[in-house]
């Protein structure tokens, strides 16, 4: 009799769980903080930018948008490195062409 007792509570409460779940549509949007992770603007992103950058905590982990942004950020900042290095070594073999 003990063991149905139990077994009739857990549907209850998952019965309840579920119910709250379908109406409450999941956790709403957490309101705009206002501190947000500095990044620069005006600029590339540097190691020591990457090096002090702390995201900030939301219920169930960290903020997309922030992680997004800041991946966006360092996106750009490797693919400038990376054309300026490609620049300089066409620069580099040009140079050494014309001295041959």
């Amino acid at each position: 009799m003990f063991v149905v007792e139990v077994v009739l509570g857990l549907i209850a409460v998952l019965a309840v769980a579920l119910l709250l779940a379908a109406v409450g549509g999941g956790l709403p949007s957490a309101p705009p903080d206002s501190d947000d992770p500095v990044l620069p603007t005006d600029r590339l992103v540097t190691s020591e930018d990457v090096a002090r950058l702390r995201f900030r905590l939301a219920v169930r982990g960290y903020r997309m948008e922030d992680v997004d942004a800041a991946m966006a950020a360092v996106h750009a900042a490797l693919r400038a490195a990376e054309t300026e290095d490609d620049s300089n070594a066409t620069r580099e073999a040009e140079h050494s062409e014309v001295g041959e």
